[in-house]
């Protein structure tokens, strides 16, 4: 299709042949010659280097990855606080056998 359209512009063929060698009506002959011809351009565009930058995120998504990270940080703050109420539980009942040892 490309190298109809190219010969259609430089005037090796014309535009009702080409629309007969496709089998189309002239006006859809000219519908995807304009598209064609705009999607060869749009290839041979600069384009910029590297990988398209992310779309923003969505802010539900990043209030729940907040909410996450609180979570996290509470769970874990509440896990050592557990630790320190064992070791002082354990210490009590050692110093509590101690003293029943010693009577």
């Amino acid at each position: 299709m490309a190298e109809l359209f190219l010969k259609v512009r430089n005037g090796e063929l014309s535009a009702k042949k080409a629309a007969s060698i496709l089998g189309v009506s002239r006006k859809t002959y000219y519908k995807w010659e304009k598209r064609g011809l705009k999607g060869i351009l749009d290839a041979l565009a600069e384009r910029q280097v590297g990988r398209p930058e992310l779309p923003p995120e969505d802010p539900e998504k990043l209030e729940m990855r907040k909410e996450l990270e609180r979570l996290k940080a509470e769970n874990l703050r509440l896990q050592k606080q557990l630790e320190v109420k064992d070791a002082y539980h354990r210490l009590q009942l050692e110093s509590l056998e101690d003293k029943k040892k010693e009577e």
